[in-house]
């Protein structure tokens, strides 16, 4: 299930107990969200990192990304909704030559502040609803 603060994503559930839930922040390397730059479109894999940073990783060399641009959820994940706030662009690295460009991620959420959160249940499968093009 899908942790969520006012200002963005804090992360997800990994295991519960009637009493207690354990939560995979968002600022952990060990998380991946399936994430879009808001303006320009361009996917990639937004992952914890150090320093309390994100790294957005494998994105397409040909995609514009700048600093400042904001970075939501996709919804293809299907843990979190579309569009949710993950955090801020402050650099971009590419290789000259590299099949991926990455972008540094100021995250939305300020950790070290967290008072309240709320769980979001994930719908179930057979309640996703299925557009058939015609």
């Amino acid at each position: 299930m899908a942790v969520l603060a006012h200002e963005g994503v804090v992360g997800r559930i990994v295991a519960a107990s009637p009493n207690a839930s354990r939560v995979l922040l968002l600022e952990d390397p060990a998380s991946g969200v399936d994430a879009v730059v808001q303006r320009s479109r361009a996917r990639g894999i937004l992952e914890g990192g150090s320093e309390g940073r994100l790294r957005l990783k494998y994105i397409k060399p040909d995609e514009e990304l700048r600093v400042g641009d904001t970075v939501v959820t996709s919804g293809f994940d299907q843990i979190f909704p579309r569009g949710i706030a993950l955090g801020r662009i402050i650099e971009v690295r590419s290789a000259p030559g590299g099949l991926f460009q990455t972008a540094e991620i100021l995250p939305s959420v300020d950790f070290g502040k967290l008072a309240e959160v709320l769980v979001l249940d994930a719908p179930k499968r057979d309640e996703v609803p299925v557009i058939e093009a015609d």
